[in-house]
This record gives C-alpha cells, structure tokens and sequence, in this order.
C-alpha cells in the first residue's frame, strides 16, 4: 500500500479540487448519471456479487472516480478514473517492492523488481498496465492500467485510468469488463 499512495496522488490529478459530490443522496445513483464533463465508463460487465460502492465528481466537472467492490470480498474491487484531461504516461512501469520480510518496514528497502509493461483490451483498444503494489495482509495486489483514451458512441472522447485490487490475479480479465 506505501507504493500506491504516490500513484493515487497522480492518478488523482483532476480529483485533487474535488469536495466531493459523495454524498448520500448520490452515492447509491448509477453511474451513468454523474454530472460530469468526461464519457462516463463503467463496470456492469464484472458479473454477479460486484456492486458500485461509491462515486466522486471534482467540483468542476471535469474527473470522476467510481468504486465497484466484490460483495463477498473486500480485497477484489475496481476502480475507473475518468477525465476530460490526459493522465500522465510512464516511459516504462515502475519498479515493483515486494517485503524482504513480513511487511515493509522504514529499516526494510524490500526487494526492488523491474518490470515490463502487460497488455490487456479494452473496449477494443491494447492497453498497458503493471502490478502497482503487492498484497500485504491488509490489502490485495493492486494492478494499474496506464491513462488511454476511449471515445463514447456519442464522439466525445475521455481519459481512463482503471485500478484493480485482488488476491485471486484476475487484473487482466477484469480490466476488460468494463464500457459505456
């Protein structure tokens, strides 16, 4: 998890001026009817026991974030971040730090692993991700796709960024379920 705080910071870029509309009169809304200015993609293809846990919209419109969590498992979730703006792209995945012990500690550097870009599709289109952090007890694996640009049925092109947690290693499937 130490490993997914500075990514969440960037993945969060167009969230960062978000108040947050997660509210209770909107948490339990679908998807489809967020106010925002970016084609909104969803996860209704994952199947039976997901459910959308939550959503937030950045005050202007302009990102969302929507949490979808296995029913039966809090350690398998997806998460979309969508936005009108372009995420920032890797030259290569970063180095993956798994424990050199039980968990890492500020005394444990962990063992440093280079990695190479997998791909999976989605809606079509080859993207890219990586393992973004290891399961540590408290938390599954987390795998991450870079940003990609998917553009609606209706032209209008957004920016994706999906994060999946798991403990069973289904990432590659699951980046693939989900659409408009």
């Amino acid at each position: 998890m130490k490993t997914l705080l500075p990514f969440l910071a960037t993945a969060l870029v167009g969230l960062a001026a978000c108040s947050s509309t997660d509210t209770p009169e909107n948490a339990n809304l679908p998807a489809t009817t967020l106010d925002v200015d970016a084609p909104v993609l969803t996860a209704r293809g994952l199947g039976k026991g997901w459910e959308q846990q939550w959503q937030t919209v950045s005050n202007d419109g302009q990102s969302y974030e929507i949490r979808y969590r296995h029913q039966s498992d809090p350690f398998e979730q997806l998460v979309i971040y969508g936005s009108t703006k372009p995420f920032p792209k890797r030259a290569k995945p970063p180095v993956l730090t798994t424990p050199s012990r039980d968990g890492l500690y500020e005394d444990d550097p962990g063992i440093k692993t280079p990695q190479s870009w997998k791909s999976t599709r989605v809606m079509g289109q080859t993207v890219r991700w990586y393992q973004e952090d290891v399961a540590d007890g408290a938390d599954g694996s987390y795998y991450s796709t870079e940003g990609f640009p998917l553009t609606s049925p209706e032209g209008k092109t957004g920016y994706y960024r999906l994060v999946i947690e798991s403990v069973t290693g289904a990432a590659p499937a699951r980046f693939s379920k989900v659409g408009w």
